[in-house]
């Protein structure tokens, strides 16, 4: 059985089923991988008050759910052996194309199981990838709030305390229309 290559992250969800790198977990080995929101980034000009010049610069948002809890992303998961016969589990979330204030920011975003669709996410008579993953599709949440995150959170520079918790305390919420 071919497997998803180590260090692929996302696997777009029209053309899981038809790939035998994803179509093979669709069908029988799917999972959920739990978040509290994720990072994209945007290229914004910024102006500068003591220059007068006007830049651009990626911004990092911070995309999660209007009530701000926890969700699952649709994901799919492979075990293969490697070294010997040590086992590796490697997984994958799907994607979709961007809906919603999430658009705005980025082409693509990751399919999110509402909570009252995750034991049919991992119903095992579901054998059809086709089926599993228009599912999650036909499922997905997608009204989803981004935040500007402040942008010293994004350097390695700035690991402290301080920067980290700008992410909750700093950031501002961006007004989209839906």
């Amino acid at each position: 059985e071919e497997k998803p290559p180590k260090n692929v992250f996302n696997a777009p969800s029209e053309e899981a089923a038809a790939k035998p790198i994803w179509r093979i977990p669709a069908s029988k080995s799917r999972c959920l991988v739990p978040a509290t929101g994720w990072y994209e980034w945007k290229e914004v000009e910024r102006f500068n008050l003591t220059t007068g010049e006007t830049t651009k610069v990626e911004q990092c948002y911070f995309i999660r759910p209007l009530d701000r809890e926890p969700f699952a992303f649709a994901g799919l998961m492979s075990r293969r052996t490697v070294e010997g016969d040590q086992p590796e589990f490697t997984c994958t979330i799907l994607t979709r194309d961007a809906v919603g204030p999430a658009a705005q920011i980025h082409s693509r975003m990751p399919i999110v199981l509402p909570k009252n669709a995750h034991a049919a996410w991992f119903y095992r008579e579901l054998t059809d990838a086709d089926l599993a993953i228009e599912f999650a599709r036909e499922e997905a949440v997608t009204e989803f709030v981004p935040h500007a995150v402040d942008l010293r959170i994004d350097n390695s520079r700035n690991e402290d305390a301080d920067s980290n918790e700008s992410v909750v305390q700093q950031t501002r919420q961006i007004r989209v229309a839906i």
